[in-house]
């Protein structure tokens, strides 16, 4: 018998808490207009993960090669995914414009990098950035995606197995039996899903961030793209528009900022 317990003094470990952080639609909004005020690749990069939901080292690391922009598809391998299994994103007009507004650099295979040899590393400067730029905190770059799946099924009424599927969650929401025997893979509904996900920011009171504005109307990819790349020099005008010059001026004429984040 043993006379002390080995164990004694070693305190139990601490039970595992699920995160639950969802991002209000007032702060999905801040975080996407302080994305497009940051240059290429962090902005554009923050955007992707906000309107198709996908991991953070899936966009970080996409390549031209997986990109359909004509059918607006992106086809991830299975190496590429967390679960091993090929996986097809359904890209909406506004992501469709955001990729289309990327630089291409010739022989450069990814969407996001600074080196031009390799994707995009070491997001903790950009979050900081991130953080101060939109006033929003508290957060990770996983929780963008805890929010699309919340908003998407909550807000909008997408059922969750969809969703499920559009994230290429290994199990989906069903279990046990009906798990074995359902292996559709919803594609003409999860094309709905991310068509509709673009009106998460439009839930929000003051409008739209000025890239899915533009995007509503136009249904060419790449009039939406021309629009995407105005965006900041319109930015840039309008909170010029604000100084106390202008204010001692008066108003040039009636200038509008609804749905313009």
């Amino acid at each position: 018998m043993i006379a002390v317990n080995p164990t004694a003094g070693i305190k139990a470990p601490a039970r595992e808490v699920s995160p639950e952080r969802v991002l209000s639609l007032g702060e999905l909004n801040n975080v996407l207009v302080a994305a497009q005020r940051i240059d290429y690749p962090w902005g554009p990069l923050v955007e992707m993960l906000v309107y198709t939901g996908q991991r953070l080292d899936e966009v970080a690391q996409a390549t031209w090669q997986e990109f359909d922009l004509v059918s607006q598809i992106w086809a991830l391998s299975g190496s590429r995914t967390k679960n091993g299994r090929p996986h097809v994103v359904h890209l909406s007009d506004v992501a469709t414009s955001t990729i289309l507004a990327l630089p291409q650099v010739g022989g450069q295979s990814w969407l996001f990098s600074t080196t031009g040899i390799g994707p995009v590393k070491g997001f903790s400067k950009v979050k900081a950035k991130l953080d101060k730029e939109s006033g929003v905190t508290n957060w990770t770059f996983h929780d963008l995606r805890r929010t699309f799946a919340t908003f998407t099924t909550d807000k909008l009424q997408i059922g969750p197995v969809v969703i499920d599927k559009v994230l290429n969650h290994a199990s989906g929401g069903l279990k046990g039996i009906a798990a074995v025997y359902q292996r559709g893979e919803y594609l003409n509904q999860r094309k709905t899903a991310m068509a509709c996900a673009k009106r998460l920011a439009r839930e929000q009171g003051n409008g739209l961030p000025f890239t899915d504005m533009c995007c509503i109307c136009l249904p060419k990819p790449f009039l939406g793209s021309i629009l995407h790349q105005m965006r900041r020099p319109l930015k840039r005008w309008l909170r010029l528009m604000r100084t106390p010059l202008f204010d001692a001026i008066g108003p040039v004429g009636p200038v509008s900022e609804e749905g313009i984040g």
